[in-house]
């Protein structure tokens, strides 16, 4: 049998999880809303980023659009939010602060640490844009790569702490998605609130059932002042153009990054539809549940079938699976992207080329399973590198084998 057939019929029976009748508990006779699948705008099947097929919920279309309608009264929608953020993380609503995305409250720790004329630690490859965002703050940004495993190396980013004024760590660990786990992570970050400000990224950690054994705000409830935990409502939630985030810190720190923001009411510059909508997706948790069952089964068929084509990859716990370009040739990307599939890429630490795909609609991830067959059949492991041919007559380019 050859093991890299790829089983359209199966495939699309498993992507029966993905759809309504799972979002909708079980009912044939309603469906949930999609994203559209198929290329987008520009031809291409958007990969690049990060969201999910399924969208928002019924309840937050129906909040926003309420929202847009008759606009409640700000103020009071901002405490209901941080109320309701609070209660699910147990921690006091003034441990809450909103911000117009989780970029602005990045900024806000960054302005807190000083990052202005010091520097910035972080675990590498990161999240690029915070990055670029913290040098035109004026800080030295620092990278500590990752170890082999693509966890970070907690033992060399603490022989670094002597001069950052801001350790930066995402968990899951951005671009590779595995999940960094409390019994190492919680030990490390105590070491390291002791000499700096340690933020943790967790804007894909909701993805992960029981996400609160595995967060850092249990240190933030347990009198750790100096951690600041950033949260979005752009990935699980599915609300990336509404721009709504908060952070989680020590009373002293939530106060401070508070008042760092120009936004006297405290709702962060978040529009008031927004706010509605953040507030229907943060108490409707079923929905939440069911996107985290359907994206964790989504996540295996995909780790099955890069394991069936020998391509590496880290466990993904996001809303993305990474994985290792290293053994197909370098026209890889170029092929994809001509093949309508635009993926985000980036080097690892051994300078390898990784791809990262996010978790699209099925109809994409069969496509791109089935364009890495392509490679992989035409150029097994331990093949020469390949060249590209694109011919006016052909539908797509064409791969050859090196002569």
């Amino acid at each position: 049998m050859n093991t890299l057939t790829i089983n359209r019929r199966q495939w699309l029976r498993a992507s029966a999880l993905l759809t309504g009748h799972l979002l909708l508990g079980g009912s044939s006779q309603a469906s949930a809303p999609q994203r559209p699948a198929g290329p987008g705008p520009t031809g291409l099947a958007r990969l690049d980023g990060e969201q999910h097929p399924w969208g928002p919920s019924p309840q937050v279309r129906e909040a926003l659009s309420r929202a847009l309608d008759f606009p409640p009264d700000a103020a009071r929608l901002t405490e209901k939010l941080r109320r309701a953020i609070a209660q699910a993380e147990q921690v006091s609503p003034a441990q809450v602060v909103l911000g117009n995305g989780s970029t602005a409250l990045f900024g806000l720790a960054a302005q807190l640490a000083g990052v202005a004329g010091g520097q910035l630690l972080a675990s590498t490859p990161t999240y690029q844009p915070w990055m670029d965002y913290a040098a035109r703050l004026g800080a030295q940004v620092r990278g500590v790569p990752v170890a082999a495993s693509t966890q970070p190396d907690f033992g060399l980013l603490l022989a670094h702490l002597d001069g950052p004024r801001l350790l930066y760590l995402s968990n899951p660990n951005y671009p590779f998605g595995g999940l960094l786990q409390p019994t190492e992570l919680a030990p490390f970050c105590r070491q390291a609130a002791a000499r700096t400000l340690v933020l943790i990224d967790e804007a894909s950690l909701p993805y992960v059932s029981n996400h609160a054994r595995c967060s850092m705000v249990q240190l933030v409830r347990a009198g750790v002042e100096n951690v600041v935990v950033t949260r979005t409502f752009a990935k699980l939630h599915a609300l990336p153009g509404l721009k709504v985030g908060y952070a989680i810190a020590g009373p002293r720190t939530a106060a401070r990054l508070a008042a760092l923001q120009a936004t006297p009411e405290g709702d962060g510059g978040i529009a008031t539809p927004a706010l509605a909508a953040a507030l229907a997706a943060q108490q409707d948790t079923r929905h939440a549940e069911r996107v985290r069952t359907a994206a964790r089964r989504l996540r295996a068929e995909l780790h099955r079938r890069l394991d069936l084509l020998a391509l590496p990859y880290e466990p993904s716990f996001a809303g993305y699976v990474s994985f290792s370009l290293a053994s197909l040739p370098a026209i890889a990307p170029d092929y994809l992207h001509m093949r309508g599939l635009h993926l985000h890429y980036f080097t690892a630490q051994d300078g390898a080329t990784w791809a990262r795909t996010a978790l699209g609609a099925p109809e994409q991830l069969l496509q791109l399973t089935d364009q890495l067959t392509e490679l992989r059949r035409a150029f097994p492991l331990g093949s020469q590198p390949a060249r590209l041919l694109v011919a006016p007559a052909v539908d797509g380019p064409q791969l050859l084998p090196p002569r």
